[in-house]
């Protein structure tokens, strides 16, 4: 395949892009600018090449304009689909398409809380992202058009992120295990991030894999997204919230199967599972960057290595005695 322009949105991802992509990719920071003023740096650095659109949460619906402005100059831009962004930014509308196919959701509706909401009920903003806008609803929610309430789910949580090609073939990448849902409501990208072993990948990663090719299906999805499960002891899967982005769960997800993500021709799989190879664990940051093949810092720190040993002293390289705080589950110790 012929070297292609990757228009970036979040300034994040520039840093570390570079590790996961080709060499000859070249990329264009397009960030938050509008839709014209996106488009025609666009225009400028394409050169007829093949364009793939990365957005992010506050650019979703922008992009679906700079896509039109280009198809008008003849590219045919990979851009997110009108449905998944809608899902992403709607988060009760994307309930409403899963409860329509007898996809699981925890109970949520508008208003108040419903009187049959037997346990916890959380308050959501329909538009947010990265956990922002949630808390404990009170009893008294109003019935207004920007919140929902949701029924809290006591479980484990993961990310599943994948990859859906125009061919519309759904690759998806190693499960990202969150931890359990808590009652201090500590979002995910301040915890402990772990894919499962390589070789040991988890019982529920083939329905989660599935449930996320059908998700995908069902919203047309064009490139990347992340799906939020909650799973319960049971085994019930509970879908939370789709992330139509490049999401925070894609470098571990990445480093774990030791790919170069941001070239998804060069490791679609026959069953679209891409296996675990790597151990791969991630956690918050606050020191200088850092960008290594084994090691990317940011406002996380992910690493990878062939041990849970190996990951571990990575990690307390940067973080020190931090790594025995964590809480690690039996099968990475």
């Amino acid at each position: 395949m012929s070297r292609g322009l990757s228009a970036i949105s979040q300034s994040s991802v520039t840093t570390w892009f570079g590790l996961f992509a080709p060499a000859d990719e070249e990329t264009v920071f397009v960030g938050r600018e509008t839709a014209a003023i996106a488009a025609q740096r666009i225009l400028t650095a394409a050169k007829g090449r093949r364009v793939r659109i990365y957005s992010d949460h506050d650019t979703l619906v922008r992009d679906l304009d700079v896509a039109a402005t280009l198809r008008t100059r003849g590219l045919v831009p990979e851009v997110q689909s009108r449905a998944a962004v809608r899902a992403g930014t709607d988060k009760r509308w994307f309930k409403q398409q899963l409860e329509a196919v007898g996809i699981t959701t925890p109970a949520w509706g508008t208003g108040a809380a419903a009187a049959t909401a037997s346990r916890a009920v959380l308050r959501k903003r329909r538009d947010s992202t990265q956990s922002q806008g949630i808390g404990w609803d009170d009893g008294m929610g109003a019935a207004d058009e920007a919140t929902y309430w949701e029924e809290f789910v006591d479980g484990e949580e993961y990310s599943v992120v994948a990859y859906r090609a125009p061919d519309r073939q759904t690759t998806v990448l190693p499960v990202v295990w969150k931890g359990r849902t808590r009652p201090d409501l500590l979002p995910p990208w301040r915890r402990l991030r772990l894919t499962s072993p390589p070789g040991l990948e988890d019982d529920l990663s083939p329905p989660l894999a599935a449930l996320t090719r059908r998700i995908g299906d069902l919203l047309d999805a064009s490139g990347f997204f992340e799906l939020e499960v909650v799973a319960t002891a049971d085994g019930d899967l509970h879908v939370l919230e789709l992330n139509p982005r490049v999401s925070g769960t894609l470098r571990i997800a990445a480093m774990a199967s030791a790919v170069q993500v941001f070239a998804p021709h060069t490791y679609a799989q026959a069953d679209g599972v891409v296996p675990v190879r790597r151990y791969a664990a991630e956690m918050p940051y606050t020191g200088a960057p850092v960008l290594t093949e084994h090691l990317v810092a940011t406002s996380r720190i992910t690493v990878s290595g062939s041990t849970p040993d190996e990951v571990r002293r990575r990690l307390a390289l940067h973080v020190g005695n931090a790594v025995d705080a964590l809480e690690w589950p039996d099968r990475w110790r």
